[in-house]
């Protein structure tokens, strides 16, 4: 079944949900090797490395489970206003000078203001004319007249995660609906920038759920999907969730490069309770990064990563 499938793949013929669902039966070693074909065939030995900073932290007004700076959540975080301009940019020629190709502003909340839009949109014209980085934002359920704006001012990519799929988000989060996360990236997409929208895994959701997360990605042609796993905080909604195996992980990230055959797979939050940082990953179609710490907990020494990335083969874009 695996061959078959594999080049169905290949021949750009999409799966259906049950075939998808009957990999996770397959064993890691012939998933590695179909994943691994897969990716070399749409996107070559390409790797996509990106950083992100923690642009607007705590209170927010969001219930999301999962999260630390949740209103729900118990958990002390640092809380700040949108950075200033001066710090951003330091940050952002450390990175630049690293060798990382994107800079993705991270910021908590519903959504940005239209003043924070502005000033947002300020940082990204210095940002954009100072360094060689490629801009990203997470700013929230964004409109058309937002995202236009950044975008002139040199933004190329919005991120905004739905998490998991459409059945059990409502489990995770009541205060904005899946629809309109999907309304923000068709608003993106609209405009003319790249979208990045990727799964939280270890939440409780079943494989079904993941699968269905997938298609939905599939079929909103997002560009880069981070592979985030659930990192349990205490005082948060899912401080006792059990860590998802590391094994469970490397299927669905092979299973994710079956349905999203020209996506850069990014290894992103809770990395660090995988062997090596999520080194094998890279074996299992995963073909992007976000290095150097997250909001809330650390990550992986960019020079770290780069050689890993060397190591496996691939090159930096």
């Amino acid at each position: 079944m695996i061959q078959s499938l594999t080049e169905k793949a290949l021949r750009e013929e999409p799966l259906t949900r049950d075939e998808a669902l009957a990999l996770y039966d397959e064993d890691l070693s012939p998933l590695a090797a179909a994943a691994t074909t897969i990716r070399a065939r749409f996107l070559g030995e390409s790797f996509d490395l990106c950083t992100i900073v923690d642009g607007k932290n705590g209170r927010c007004t969001e219930d999301c489970a999962f999260c630390v700076q949740s209103r729900r959540s118990r958990a002390s975080v640092p809380v700040f206003d949108l950075f200033d301009e001066e710090a951003i940019l330091r940050d952002a020629l450390t990175a630049d000078g690293a060798g990382v190709l994107r800079y993705g502003f991270v910021t908590m909340g519903r959504r940005l203001s239209k003043n924070e839009v502005a000033k947002t949109a300020e940082i990204f014209r210095r940002l954009h004319k100072e360094t060689r980085l490629h801009l990203c934002l997470s700013g929230g359920l964004l409109d058309k007249e937002d995202l236009t704006l950044l975008k002139d001012a040199g933004l190329e990519r919005l991120h905004n995660n739905l998490e998991t799929s459409r059945a059990f988000f409502p489990t995770l989060c009541t205060t904005h609906s899946y629809d309109e996360k999907i309304a923000t990236i068709a608003a993106a997409k609209d405009v003319g920038l790249e979208v990045c929208s990727g799964a939280l895994f270890g939440l409780g959701e079943s494989r079904a759920d993941r699968i269905d997360l997938a298609f939905t990605l599939k079929d909103l042609a997002v560009d880069s999907v981070p592979l985030n796993i659930l990192h349990p905080i205490e005082g948060t909604p899912m401080e006792d969730r059990p860590l998802l195996p590391e094994d469970e992980f490397l299927k669905t990230a092979a299973i994710f490069r079956f349905l999203l055959p020209k996506a850069y797979l990014r290894l992103a939050g809770g990395r660090r309770n995988l062997r090596k940082n999520g080194e094998d990953a890279l074996d299992y179609g995963v073909n992007a990064a976000i290095t150097g710490d997250f909001l809330n907990t650390c990550g992986a020494a960019v020079a770290a990563d780069k050689a890993m990335i060397q190591a496996k083969g691939f090159r930096l874009l």
